[in-house]
Parts: C-alpha cells; sequence; structure tokens
C-alpha cells in the first residue's frame, strides 16, 4: 500500500510548475525592480539636466537673479524627491573660457619658481577680490558676456534600498551632479578690467 502511494507520488507531476515558479521568482523580482530603479535613476538624471539647462538660460539672459534661479531648480528636483537641503548649487564667473577652472596668472614671478606665489610675484587679478586665487572666477552670476560655470548637486531616496549597495547608495540614498559651462548674453554692464598685483 504505501509503496504504491509512493510510486504514484513519484509520477505525479500535478504542482510542478508551483515549485519551479517559487525557484524562479526570486530572480525574476531582483530583475524586475531593479530594471525599475535603473529606469528611476535615468528619470532623475534626466531631471537634473533638464533643471540645469534652465538654471543656465535663466541666468543668461540677466533678467532673473539668483534667487529666482535656486528657487526654479528646487521645484523641478521636488519631482524626484530631492528636498531644500538635498540640493546644492555653485555658480562661477569668469571673463573668458580660458579663465575657467584655472589659476589666476602670474605676470612675474620670482624665486623660487612655481607654485603658490609668494613675497614678490606679481599677478593678474582677474576676480578683483585683491589677492592670488587658485580658481580666477567670481561666487554669483556674472555679468554681460561672462562666461558661467554651474554645478546642481542632488540626493534623493531610491526606491528599493536593496538595491543601494548595488547602485552605490548604500543609506538609500543616491548623488547625482550635473554642470555646464555658459556665455551669458550681452545684457548689460561687463565687468571691470582686471589689474596687476604684486604679493608683498
Amino acid at each position: 500500500m504505501l509503496r504504491r502511494l509512493l510510486r504514484r507520488l513519484k509520477r505525479d507531476r500535478r504542482g510542478a510548475a508551483v515549485v519551479e515558479f517559487a525557484f524562479m521568482l526570486t530572480p525574476m523580482l531582483l530583475m524586475l525592480l531593479g530594471g525599475i530603479e535603473i529606469g528611476y535613476l535615468a528619470y532623475s538624471k534626466t531631471v537634473l539636466e533638464g533643471a540645469i539647462k534652465e538654471a543656465s538660460r535663466m541666468a543668461g539672459t540677466g533678467q532673473h537673479d539668483a534667487d529666482e534661479i535656486t528657487v526654479e531648480v528646487r521645484r523641478r528636483l521636488a519631482r524626484i524627491g530631492a528636498g531644500e537641503d538635498d540640493i546644492a548649487i555653485v555658480t562661477r564667473a569668469y571673463g573668458s573660457f580660458e579663465d575657467v577652472h584655472k589659476p589666476e596668472p602670474l605676470s612675474s614671478d620670482v624665486e623660487p619658481l612655481g607654485g603658490t606665489p609668494g613675497a614678490g610675484d606679481c599677478y593678474i587679478d582677474l576676480n578683483g577680490d585683491e589677492q592670488w586665487s587658485e580658481d580666477a572666477s567670481e561666487t554669483g552670476l556674472g555679468a554681460s558676456e561672462d562666461i558661467v560655470f554651474f554645478e546642481v548637486t542632488a540626493t534623493y531616496p531610491i526606491l528599493f534600498a536593496f538595491m543601494g549597495e548595488a547602485l552605490g547608495a548604500a543609506d538609500g540614498r543616491m548623488t547625482l551632479v550635473a554642470n555646464t559651462t555658459i556665455k551669458n548674453e550681452p545684457f548689460g554692464d561687463e565687468r571691470e578690467p582686471a589689474v596687476e598685483r604684486c604679493i608683498s
């Protein structure tokens, strides 16, 4: 009797699909949820890119101030769950594209040559701060026809916490950075000419 029952169970294939589906369910869910998370990451990058393009467009015309631009960037990034404290906006203005992310040039250099300028060295004060700067930029949106570098950093919560490790967001939050460099339109006064200064 017991032997017959065991033989019948051995031949019975009913319910095999349920067992096979149980084995496949976990990897299928991981792939599905991972695809959704990566799609949301792509969407978030697109929103960030759109926000920085709009910010640079608004600034380039000279018709909007920094506060208005900040409000617009925050409004756009709220779509991905980035709060006010999760957004950092950096703007730097330069006189020309050649000056972007460069130190103020030396006009004379005494011994020892190179490195950080010291006593007796003279430089062109491009940003008007009356001291040699490793970055020749001014903060803010710049003047007419200035070159302006924008950088926006946004942090938003990811959808599925278990994906954090794979995406480099171990704390459940993803940080994205976007930047662009534009030339302001000729909307008004240009920047003051740079002057040469010497370090005493």
